[in-house]
């Protein structure tokens, strides 16, 4: 599970770099974990805290017993808002 969770918040960090943005940028989180237990979000609110710090976006946290694919463990649906540049 923590594997997972270090990848998925690997690719949205790739995601926001992309847009010019970072996890500063994110405004709120929806997280879908697969049968959830008292380990996984500890583990997952750690995995989380290393990447986003003291950083506090509106978050959902949602146990499902299944995703799209049965391999995965965790899901992350992600808003962020990015200011314009100076035209």
């Amino acid at each position: 599970f923590e594997a997972q969770c270090v990848k998925v918040f690997e690719n949205l960090q790739l995601a926001l770099a992309g847009a010019n943005a970072d996890f500063s940028h994110l405004v709120k989180m929806n997280i879908y974990v697969r049968d959830l237990t008292s380990e996984k979000l500890q583990c997952l609110r750690s995995v989380r805290s290393s990447f986003l710090g003291s950083h506090q976006p509106a978050s959902t946290l949602v146990a499902t017993p299944g995703l799209v694919h049965e391999d995965l463990m965790l899901e992350i649906e992600a808003v962020a808002v990015i200011p314009q540049a100076d035209a």
